[in-house]
């Protein structure tokens, strides 16, 4: 995604404030029960969590609490995004929905690998206070291309935050479900982190960029 060129830019040019990225796999694997190794989007969850921000605290000096951390995925990182953000509250207060998937659209569906009943969407829990939601991610930030295929399902997830009062920075970039979008989503997320009291409106517009 060009994230090293990106980030370059926007710190010479002052528009940011600086901070580390890391990068985790979100295709993470298991082993199921006829041998074979399948991806579990689930597992990310845990192993952000357990592993890979413990290991980063531990190597690079970065701040350890929720108000120095974020959170932001692509596709179906987006909805990783979406579940361990909202499931952890406590560890992040910004969250980056790059093609933005709030609703759980992949367990117990032909996108999932894993043979299992759909999602509860437990983490949608969350939404049911939106004053609380306001305070714990100022920075709640969603991208899509006019084009993607799955334009509905935002289009749903856009009335679910509606009714419950939630609110999102929303941005809409020409392209599909590609990089196009994700470095533009990048480029504007990275500069609304770790700074106090951002606001923007929500736009639902199409934006010819």
């Amino acid at each position: 995604g060009k994230v090293n060129f990106i980030l370059d830019n926007l710190t010479a040019e002052k528009k940011i404030v600086p901070f580390v990225v890391v990068m985790c796999n979100g295709m993470v694997q298991r082993v199921d029960e006829k041998g074979k190794r399948i991806v579990d989007f689930k597992l990310l969850e845990e192993q952000l969590v357990k592993e890979c921000i413990p290991f980063a605290e531990k190597k690079f000096r970065i701040g350890k609490k929720r108000e120095l951390r974020a959170m932001a995925g692509l596709s179906m990182g987006s909805l990783q995004t979406s579940i361990t953000g909202c499931c952890h509250p406590e560890l992040f207060s910004a969250l980056g929905l790059f093609s933005g998937f709030v609703t759980d659209i992949i367990q117990g569906t032909s996108l999932d690998m894993v043979e299992r009943g759909k999602s509860n969407n437990e983490h949608l829990r969350i939404l049911e206070n939106e004053k609380r939601f306001a305070e714990l991610f100022p920075v709640f930030f969603r991208s899509m291309g006019d084009q993607d295929p799955f334009w509905e399902c935002f289009v749903q997830d856009d009335k679910l935050l509606e009714e419950k009062g939630i609110h999102q920075i929303r941005k809409v970039y020409r392209g599909a479900h590609d990089w196009n979008v994700w470095r533009k989503s990048f480029l504007d997320f990275a500069q609304m982190l770790f700074r106090q009291g951002c606001k923007e409106g929500v736009e639902t517009k199409r934006r010819d960029e």
